[in-house]
């Protein structure tokens, strides 16, 4: 039997390399500069950037977007996580 995939609703969105805060960049690489820059295109929807990345946490509480740390999101919920 061959397994199929279903999609599950997800919307994507690009952001384009020259459109992104090449300061960000520079700093995040541009998987994560983009992550902040669609938060901030959305803020009025309240995105919550899940991350393992405290540096990337830092940012997001400076630029005042909602973010977790994945290690604590497993905690509150009574999972583990490895390390």
């Amino acid at each position: 039997m061959v397994p199929t995939i279903k999609p599950v609703g997800l919307d994507e969105e690009l952001i384009k390399l020259l459109a992104m805060d090449l300061d960000l960049v520079t700093r995040y690489g541009p998987t994560d500069a983009s992550l902040l820059e669609i938060a901030r295109q959305n803020i009025a929807t309240r995105p919550l950037v899940l991350t393992l990345d405290n540096h990337l946490y830092g940012e997001c509480w400076h630029q005042e977007i909602e973010s977790e740390l994945l290690r604590d999101a497993c905690n509150r919920s009574g999972l583990t996580t490895l390390g």
